[in-house]
């Protein structure tokens, strides 16, 4: 879609410069946006809204006129001032999460869903404790979706366990798949062998793919 610029605050038709980057869904919410891109850009008319398992997706909150995220910069939602020690951008007193788990989705101005945080079901990173631990996107971020693309805060900001309006911790490195091939098969020439692999794991719950090697 088209990019428009009116006195370097970007208007785009078709989202995708501001994404959800860090969510605090325990104890006091906030919400972080990022802009991805390198001019600033304008929230007007866009919404974040929530949608709940086995419920109708509902309106959050919808951004006004003066609502705008700098260039490469976070923007920061809260709740109540007290959710962090960092000034808010905009309070929003009806943000409340499940700590069950829920989506999160940014509409643009036409209410077309422009990006996602979160299947609709349980947390994929996060954690609930007495204080809250916020999930943080990936960078660069991807498909909001997948689980793979989150990772739980190991950071100390704002007086959080989490990163409220800074850049996020990075994610723990991936670790290896268990490949299990089971058990060694005594066979003959001319008879039919089913090969499995069903029993690998992996940690981080990737997708897993099998090439066979017989020598």
């Amino acid at each position: 879609g088209a990019l428009f610029l009116f006195g370097g605050v970007a208007e785009s038709d078709s989202g995708g410069l501001v994404v959800i980057n860090e969510v605090m869904w325990d104890e006091m919410e906030y919400v972080e946006l990022k802009n991805t891109s390198s001019v600033g850009v304008s929230l007007a008319g866009r919404s974040l809204a929530r949608q709940r398992p086995g419920e109708e997706r509902k309106n959050i909150v919808t951004f006004g006129s003066s609502d705008a995220v700098g260039a490469n910069s976070y923007w920061l939602i809260e709740k109540s001032e007290a959710a962090t020690t960092v000034v808010a951008d905009k309070l929003v007193s009806g943000l409340t999460l499940l700590n069950s788990g829920e989506q999160l989705v940014l509409l643009d101005q036409n209410g077309t869903v422009v990006d996602t945080a979160n299947p609709i079901a349980a947390w994929v990173a996060g954690e609930n404790t007495s204080v809250g631990v916020a999930m943080e996107r990936n960078n660069p971020p991807a498909d909001g979706l997948l689980a793979e693309k989150w990772h739980t805060s190991t950071g100390s900001d704002g007086g959080r366990s989490g990163t409220p309006r800074a850049a996020n911790t990075e994610p723990p490195p991936n670790t290896a798949p268990q490949a299990v091939a089971g058990i060694d098969i005594a066979t003959s020439v001319g008879v039919n062998l089913s090969f499995s692999a069903e029993d690998s794991t992996d940690s981080e719950g990737d997708a897993l793919t099998y090439t066979w090697d017989f020598g």
